[in-house]
């Protein structure tokens, strides 16, 4: 009967209605919640099939909950890196264990509010911790993580992160040396003077041993160890040293340079009775010889003529002449540059490195070379300098051998260096500074590893790094990839969503990385308990993503997302609720009345 059936069609809109009305008891109730997203009614009707099309039988109407995930709500300030928000598509991967085991479902949000609890680890306001992938030191995802699924992400933590020490591996200089400077040529040696006695045994055998240093031609020194041996006793009034033999060549590194050794270089002869030298083939001496051809130098004249055979104490001595084509005098155009570098511990070091215009060529194509010395390594702490340093950072001929050269061209760019001397334009150009000859007393080591030192100038043909030009010497920037050892000070959560260390020393590390779970509908998500929400079918699978790529949309740190909720949306959804309710009830009353009067009929 058609009367019942529109009292029934009353009731299912009294239903439908309030429904509704729960919907929106629960948007309003949520207007503050961090990343809610409101719900809607959605009405559709209730058909009941006529037996005949002159007959209509009503059915009624039914309300669906239909909830807009997808929906962006307004991004709020929020005070701490860790409070974080979404902006465009994805959520957040949570779980409410600490450490996520058999039976512990995963859950996705855009509750963002995240703090870290007693023990660190980052949790939000419904109690569900943030799940992230852990990374290596470089940043890169940790060994054997498979970014695909959700058991191989980890509960955020930003405790325990101790403090740590980046030995430096790598110095880059940006500086113009005046292109005016004067040119300070190497003296290689020519010429070495034997002084002193070597005392003369008249049974023979007599034996002597002396060190010189000896220039080669690029102002190398290198220390020539010489043997004096006296093998006959005294016959005719002469004294005859018949082996005078070179026994060590060693660069300023200490490194073996010499070929096949010893090498003789002749006798020297001396008078019996007075002891002076008398002549002898020992007259030359030939670095380039005696290294095989591996060092370039010059011939050097032995000058004997002041040393002594006698019975009196032996004090054999040898001066070279030359110089590492500096001296204390030309200083003036000289130009240091100055880093502090740090070694495996932590501990900091002064390192002076002095540039010298050494080389130049004229006419079309003129080029210059400067060459690169270390002139002082001192500890910070207490100004002490390293084993291996220059004795005396004043004088240049203590600073040993430079540590390698660049050219520039005539428009003062740089184009090669003395490892690089076949640079192509827009290669990085470098010089390797070997700190291996310097020791330190901590037992530490230098960079990371390796003992060489990247010492960074530019590019070739490009004038952002060193130049040559004419004016005043200028550093603009000259910086190292070390640090000393740093206390934790905080956290920071950028955009792509790298969870990053930072340390009062300036150095920072990426230790997580947040992923952003994606759905072909996230509308089709089921809600749950504390804002979160999970996987159904009609939502599709998740898939988990980088922030900011493939479709996925923004994390902004400091930042919290509002509830989609518009209170005078809802204020006024609740009045046509409110009169929809009244009328279905109106309905049931009116089919009341009038069922009370066909019961009257037949009274």
């Amino acid at each position: 009967m058609s009367i019942y059936g529109a009292m029934f069609s009353g009731v299912s809109g009294l239903f439908a209605q309030s429904q509704a009305l729960g919907m929106i008891s629960d948007n309003i109730s949520n207007v503050n919640t961090i990343g809610y997203k409101g719900t809607q009614a959605r009405f559709s009707t209730f058909v009941t099939r006529s037996a005949s099309p002159s007959h209509y039988s009503p059915g009624g109407v039914r309300s669906t909950p239909f909830q807009t995930i997808d929906k962006q709500g307004l991004l709020q300030s929020a005070e701490g890196p860790t409070s974080i928000a979404v902006s465009g598509n994805g959520f957040f991967v949570v779980n409410n264990a600490i450490n996520p085991g058999i039976g512990d479902n995963y859950g996705f949000t855009r509750a963002g509010g995240f703090q870290p609890d007693d023990e660190g680890n980052l949790r939000n306001t419904a109690g569900y911790y943030l799940q992230g992938w852990r990374l290596s030191p470089d940043g890169s995802l940790a060994p054997g993580v498979n970014p695909n699924v959700l058991n191989e992400l980890e509960t955020i933590n930003i405790s325990n992160l101790t403090g740590s020490v980046q030995p430096t591996t790598e110095i880059n200089l940006q500086a113009n040396l005046p292109a005016d400077s004067e040119l300070i040529s190497p003296a290689p040696s020519t010429t070495m003077t034997l002084n002193g006695n070597l005392t003369y045994n008249a049974a023979g055998g007599g034996a002597a041993t002396q060190t010189v240093q000896v220039f080669a031609n690029d102002g190398t020194p290198y220390q020539v160890t010489l043997s004096f041996v006296q093998t006959n006793p005294a016959a005719a009034g002469t004294i005859t040293w018949d082996q005078v033999n070179v026994t060590s060549v060693e660069s300023p590194t200490g490194a073996e340079v010499g070929a096949a050794l010893p090498i003789n270089l002749g006798t020297l002869t001396f008078d019996e009775t007075s002891g002076a030298v008398t002549g002898g083939t020992a007259t030359t001496l030939n670095l380039s010889a005696l290294t095989g051809g591996a060092v370039a130098g010059s011939p050097v004249a032995i000058d004997s003529t002041a040393t002594t055979s006698g019975s009196g104490a032996q004090n054999i001595s040898a001066v070279a002449n030359g110089s590492a084509n500096l001296a204390a005098s030309n200083l003036d155009d000289t130009y240091p540059a100055t880093v502090q570098i740090f070694d495996s511990l932590g501990v900091g070091y002064n390192l002076t490195v002095r540039w010298v215009k050494t080389g130049a060529t004229t006419g079309a194509g003129a080029t210059a070379t400067w060459s690169a010395y270390v002139q002082d390594l001192t500890r910070v702490s207490d100004g002490q300098q390293v084993a291996g340093a220059p004795s005396d950072p004043d004088d240049p001929s203590t600073w040993g051998a430079p540590i390698g050269s660049v050219t520039f061209d005539n428009t003062g760019k740089p184009v090669s260096t003395s490892s690089q001397p076949t640079a192509t334009a827009g290669t990085p150009l470098s010089l390797g500074l070997d700190m291996s000859v310097y020791t330190l007393a901590n037992g530490a080591t230098w960079g990371d590893g390796s003992t060489t030192l990247d010492f960074g100038l530019g590019l070739s043909g490009d004038a952002a790094g060193l130049t040559q030009f004419s004016t005043d010497y200028l550093v603009d920037r000259i910086d190292q990839d070390g640090v000393q050892f740093g206390a934790f000070q905080g956290v920071q959560i950028d955009e792509q969503g790298f969870v990053t260390a930072i340390f009062d020393n300036g150095r920072s590390l990426k230790v997580f990385k947040v992923p952003l779970a994606t759905f072909p509908n996230p509308n089709g998500l089921e809600s749950r308990t504390g804002n979160t929400f999970i996987e159904t079918d009609r939502s599709g699978a998740y898939f988990l993503r980088d922030a900011n790529t493939g479709g996925a949309g923004q994390i902004i740190s400091g930042a919290l997302e509002s509830s989609t909720v518009d209170l005078a949306t809802e204020f006024t959804n609740m009045i046509v609720t409110q009169r929809a309710y009244s009328a279905s009830a109106k309905i049931i009353t009116t089919a009341d009345e009038m069922l009370d009067e066909l019961v009257r009929i037949k009274r």
